[in-house]
């Protein structure tokens, strides 16, 4: 079988990847997809693809889970997280998805990105839920740059099982921001 015919039988078969929704904003301070739209009971696994352009030059695009009320999780150190432009690893209280993003203001290109999540969140004995991002960017110097970033959810800081997900600039709204979410059949 050719990996062209392999790739399409995952897509479009029983198993693969299963569109949930596409969210556009050209204003406002975040993008959500809450229980409404997440099942952790169907899908495990979630793919985003998305575009971001800053109203503010130099703006950060950051992630957070929801907890099963849909309520922003927002504790203290709730987050470990890592990307290519430091090698620390983080505590926070959100993930960086990348950083310093120029703005529409300055006639920039904004970013593009994928993000692979894993939601079941069932403790430090299996997998936690996490998300892993690859972007290309323009910065507020105009220069192209790709950011590879990674998070987790502490288990420690949060046991129970996060519903959905929320993506926000930094600081500032969004000039434009578009992000498709495709849930990954567990059969898949």
């Amino acid at each position: 079988m050719t990996q062209a015919r392999t790739l399409a039988d995952f897509v479009a078969g029983s198993g693969g990847l299963v569109h949930l929704a596409t969210t556009e904003a050209t204003s406002g301070s975040a993008i959500t997809f809450n229980s409404s739209l997440i099942d952790v009971t169907s899908y495990e696994r979630y793919v985003f693809y998305g575009t971001f352009l800053p109203a503010s030059d130099g703006t950060n695009l950051h992630f957070r889970f929801l907890d099963s009320s849909d309520a922003v999780i927002s504790t203290s150190s709730a987050y470990r997280e890592m990307h290519s432009s430091s090698a620390t690893l983080t505590s926070r209280d959100y993930i960086a998805i990348f950083d310093n993003t120029g703005s529409a203001e300055n006639g920039e290109f904004g970013s593009i990105f994928t993000s692979f999540c894993h939601l079941k969140h069932v403790g430090n004995a299996d997998l936690q839920a996490c998300i892993t991002s690859t972007s290309f960017r323009a910065n507020s110097a105009n220069a192209g740059i790709t950011t590879t970033s990674g998070g987790i959810l502490r288990f420690g800081v949060v046991s129970g099982q996060p519903a959905g997900f929320t993506f926000f600039p930094a600081t500032g709204d969004f000039a434009r921001c578009k992000i498709q979410v495709f849930g990954v059949s567990s059969s898949a």
